[in-house]
């Protein structure tokens, strides 16, 4: 092979590892979530990773909705909230970006109930723009709900059901492929006793999101949190330097690569 041609087809590899083929949306850090009677929940490290979201779910069973949700002192988005006029859950969103080094802050809840429920986990491989989309919503019901979510490949969808029974709390069980993330119970000041669960399902086209239980009322609301789009590597557009020659061990060769801005979106998988 030729020197210069060598040479290329090195560069191409280190080009080529550039590109990010993102593979999917996955859970970047445990969760850590409360039912208290306390508005913080503090000391919250989000780890170092890429495309990082922190998504924080708040219930109040005592409360139709939920004021501000904060995390190190920086407003959150809520992307959904649902209500049975008595109780609400609501579902928020933080882009974190990209950070080699962990972030960490207290995540505070506005809202009117003495006690609550709040959790807050991050995900990894999200898409900085849109990270987070909308997804149904049921309730109030009695014990049961299914929800369909529109979904892709590489996304995870994420949900959180919020049950009512009178004593003892509600037993409930998960639909198939749903995996738990959180779970906290407890009673109710005004009486009765709040059983919430979130949980994640890998990203398909359509997916579907259900719970079983014996509880006397139900919330339950669903958002699809969206994969990152690869980024291609860079065109190699020309090499200059040395052609082939003899050489003596040690001897030290530039090559100088041009490479023009990437035109797909599809990125190359890097060399092995």
């Amino acid at each position: 092979m030729k020197l210069r041609s060598l040479f290329t087809a090195l560069a191409l590899c280190l080009l080529a590892s550039t590109a990010s083929a993102n593979l999917g949306v996955f859970q970047l850090t445990s969760e850590s979530s409360q039912y208290a009677a306390n508005n913080t929940l503090a000391n919250f490290t989000a780890a170092a990773g890429s495309g990082r979201v922190l998504i924080v779910t708040v219930g109040d069973p005592a409360a139709t909705s939920v004021g501000t949700v904060t995390f190190g002192g920086t407003a959150m988005t809520q992307i959904i909230t649902t209500t049975d006029s008595v109780a609400v859950d609501a579902i928020y969103y933080l882009r974190l970006g990209t950070s080699a080094s962990p972030t960490t802050g207290d995540v505070v809840v506005t809202s009117a109930g003495a006690k609550k429920f709040i959790s807050a986990v991050v995900f990894s491989g999200a898409d900085q723009t849109t990270p987070v989309v909308a997804g149904p919503l049921s309730g109030p019901k009695t014990a049961n709900s299914t929800l369909t979510v529109s979904s892709a490949p590489g996304d995870v969808v994420y949900d959180v059901f919020d049950t009512y029974k009178t004593t003892p709390a509600a037993t409930v069980t998960l639909g198939a492929g749903q995996t738990k993330v959180s779970e906290q119970s407890g009673t109710i000041t005004a009486g009765g006793n709040s059983h919430y669960f979130t949980s994640k399902k890998a990203g398909a086209a359509s997916v579907t999101m259900s719970y079983t239980s014996d509880s006397e009322a139900i919330l339950h609301g669903t958002i699809n949190i969206k994969l990152a789009a690869a980024t291609p590597a860079p065109t190699i557009t020309s090499v200059t330097g040395p052609t082939a020659g003899s050489y003596k061990t040690g001897t030290a060769l530039s090559f100088t690569v041009a490479a023009a801005p990437p035109s797909r979106s599809r990125a190359r998988r890097p060399c092995r």
